[in-house]
């Protein structure tokens, strides 16, 4: 890293005190990693807009009580946030679960299945605030 640092960058990403332990392990990274950026948790309108875009690009569409739940559950997974808060990841994972519950759903009702359940993600698709932390 020394012998090309002027055309090398290196990130280390991480949760904050980890990252001091892994920092404060050899007195020579402090130096080298002068430059910290810490980046503010997403608010749950964020949480919930990143969702929606998931939502937009795997054309998906939330009902009206899905819309409420996940709303909802964005909230108190935000207000309950600890160290560990997975911010986009737990959007992410959230998403990927819905999609998976919403399949299963459709699957135990294979005969019912319309074009719009298709890509309709319901209240009972959301997972729970458990299973999104």
């Amino acid at each position: 890293m020394e012998d090309h640092r002027d055309e090398l960058v290196v990130i280390m990403a991480g949760y904050v005190e980890p990252m001091e332990k892994l920092i404060e392990t050899n007195s020579g990274l402090k130096s080298r990693f002068s430059n910290v950026i810490d980046f503010e948790d997403y608010t749950c309108e964020e949480l919930y807009k990143f969702f929606d875009g998931l939502c937009k690009k795997n054309k998906y569409k939330l009902s009206a009580e899905a819309d409420r739940l996940l709303r909802h559950n964005f909230e108190e997974v935000y207000r309950t946030r600890d160290e560990h808060f997975g911010n986009a990841r737990t959007v992410r994972n959230t998403f990927q679960f819905a999609v998976q519950n919403q399949a299963e759903r459709l699957m135990k009702n294979a005969g019912a299945i319309s074009p719009e359940s298709m890509v309709t993600i319901e209240k009972e698709d959301i997972p729970s605030i458990k299973d999104m932390k």
